[in-house]
């Protein structure tokens, strides 16, 4: 069932971040092009419809701990996400909206579930994955320890995480996967990721 609760949660800054107070999450905005490909430009536009098709999965999920509640947050994320797309660069009043990013589009779509009480509307299926995450942990490490040196491994180390972040019931793709009972095969999902350069190519600056 989804969690739902009024109370407020304390956050604080990751301790390592040099400088918390200027740090910025993500490494671009949805302003500009991020595609490749330049016959295949990634708008503004098509970012705000990835976003608004993660709105059944998320409506399916909250509508667990109360429908109305559900339709309600369908309607006010959909209502901000429409907002923005006529104008891009306004802000939204009560929310962190500016600059637009899958942060801060995450941060609206979360809004809009805590404004309706919602803490957590995934809580049941992190704890199942947690668990069968667990059981795949011993491999994951032989897996490293077996890489021939420490630039390796952590490259390996890195495309883990990104394997691992592709589950993500936030998007469509996923969550339609998940629903059919597929999860996200992480050594299968490992095996079909994209070789380098990635899109934002910023591993040599920690090797």
């Amino acid at each position: 069932m989804a969690t739902t609760s009024t109370a407020l949660v304390a956050l604080a800054p990751f301790p390592l971040l040099q400088s918390p107070h200027s740090y910025v999450a993500g490494v671009f905005d949805y302003y500009q092009n991020c595609s490749r490909n330049p016959n295949q430009p990634v708008t503004f536009e098509t970012w705000i419809e990835v976003f608004r098709k993660s709105i059944p999965t998320f409506r399916a999920h909250a509508a667990k701990g109360d429908p109305d509640k559900a339709e309600q947050f369908a309607v006010d994320f959909d209502t901000a996400l429409n907002a923005l797309l006529a104008n891009p660069r306004q802000e939204l009043p009560g929310f962190t909206a500016q600059p637009v990013s899958c942060a801060t589009l995450c941060h609206v779509r979360e809004k809009c579930l805590h404004n309706l009480g919602y803490t957590d509307i995934f809580s049941e299926v992190k704890q199942t994955e947690n668990k069968t995450a667990l059981k795949l942990l011993p491999q994951v490490l032989q897996d490293l320890d077996q890489q021939p040196n420490p630039t390796a491994a952590l490259e390996q180390a890195l495309r883990g995480v990104f394997a691992g972040n592709i589950f993500d019931l936030g998007a469509a793709a996923s969550a339609q996967r998940y629903a059919a009972g597929q999860g996200a095969g992480f050594h299968c999902t490992l095996e079909q990721l994209l070789s380098r350069p990635w899109v934002s190519e910023s591993a040599p600056y920690i090797w």
